[in-house]
């Protein structure tokens, strides 16, 4: 938290635990709090290794422009639990990198399999910087619907044709069986070539034919983005 001097403080649980210094990439006005609870420090360690971690900021909730950053991980019921906060007045990658060295240095190292945040990619970045690792990345399902439906306004002119294309994009995403998908998947995935020699994208042959893997379902982040 800023103190009034050359520093920005790293706070959690209402302590201050950490001073980092302009040298660090904060500027002199720069604001950083961090907050976890125990219980939030024990989750994080339980369900985020090999699993799931999700990363999200809110934007203009207001009148001070601030930023929450949310770090949320999946427990075993399947529900999200938010495992720390970050208020900023930026969310670039130095604030966001800043915020995970002091989360890694009080959980320890954590390395999900997947990584889901917005299209934004300093969050992704920033984690693989801190805690290593290569976790897949993950959109969540609105900010891969927004892209695919950006993209295929901004590369396809024909109105009809927008609307074919996003509908095979949809169908494809929204089948929740992986028997049903395998059994269907043929024409879709025809579908999906021709969508793509459209869009005049390369996706990889191993792409198409992998859409699950491990029996689990792939967000489709390659196409349309």
């Amino acid at each position: 938290m800023y103190s009034g001097k050359k520093q920005s403080h790293i706070t959690v649980q209402g302590q201050r635990i950490a001073e980092v210094g302009v040298n660090q990439g904060l500027e002199e006005h720069d604001f950083v709090l961090a907050l976890q609870t125990p219980l939030q420090k024990e989750l994080l360690q339980k369900c985020g290794h090999k699993r799931i971690v999700c990363v999200d900021a809110t934007h203009g909730t207001n009148s001070y422009d601030f930023l929450l950053l949310m770090v949320l991980v999946v427990d075993e019921l399947g529900e999200g639990f938010p495992i720390a906060w970050c208020y900023s007045n930026k969310e670039d990658s130095t604030a966001i990198t800043i915020f995970f060295q002091h989360l890694r240095d009080r959980v320890g190292n954590i390395e999900p399999e997947w990584f889901m945040s917005d299209d934004a990619s300093q969050y992704c970045s920033g984690w693989c910087t801190v805690f290593g690792g290569s976790p897949k990345k993950l959109l969540c399902s609105w900010h891969l619907d927004r892209a695919w439906r950006n993209a295929v306004s901004r590369h396809i002119n024909n109105k009809q044709l927008q609307i074919e294309v996003y509908h095979t994009l949809r169908l494809l995403f929204e089948e929740g069986n992986c028997e049903q998908f395998q059994v269907s998947s043929g024409n879709k995935i025809q579908s999906l070539n021709i969508v793509i020699s459209i869009l005049s994208m390369n996706i990889p042959e191993d792409v198409l034919n992998g859409l699950y893997h491990t029996g689990k379902k792939q967000v489709l982040t390659q196409i349309c983005i």
